[in-house]
């Protein structure tokens, strides 16, 4: 994708989407939106949850980048910058590769890795 990929625009959502993906087995979502878009989180959470009530994570991508993780933690959901991401087992700041079952993975040591930078 690239600056001139053009999505089809979503009432929902806000934006044009260029993509949406969902993995039923661990409840996750991808939604592939325009470059420099922002979508409505609640209508974000709808789409999803219409797909899958038991969804617990969706992340969003900006231009082909992962840009911002929605994650359910207990009853209520967290958005989260994962534009670059803290690894503890590498000490590295890193871009977002994985999500499994809302928790997100270090590609080179298999750390879960932490949504603080540090």
């Amino acid at each position: 994708m690239s600056e001139d990929t053009v999505g089809v625009y979503d009432e929902r959502l806000q934006i044009r989407v260029v993509k949406l993906e969902y993995d039923f087995v661990n409840h996750c979502g991808r939604l592939y939106q325009e470059w420099m878009s922002y979508c409505d989180m609640g209508g974000c959470l709808k789409l999803f949850k219409a797909i899958d009530p038991n969804v617990v994570a969706i992340l969003t991508f900006d231009d082909g980048k992962p840009d911002t993780l929605y994650r359910k933690e207990g009853s209520k959901w967290t958005a989260y910058d994962v534009q670059t991401v803290y690894c503890t087992g590498c000490s590295k700041n890193k871009e977002l590769t994985e999500v499994y079952g809302g928790q997100l993975y270090c590609s080179d040591c298999i750390v879960e890795l932490s949504l603080q930078l540090p």
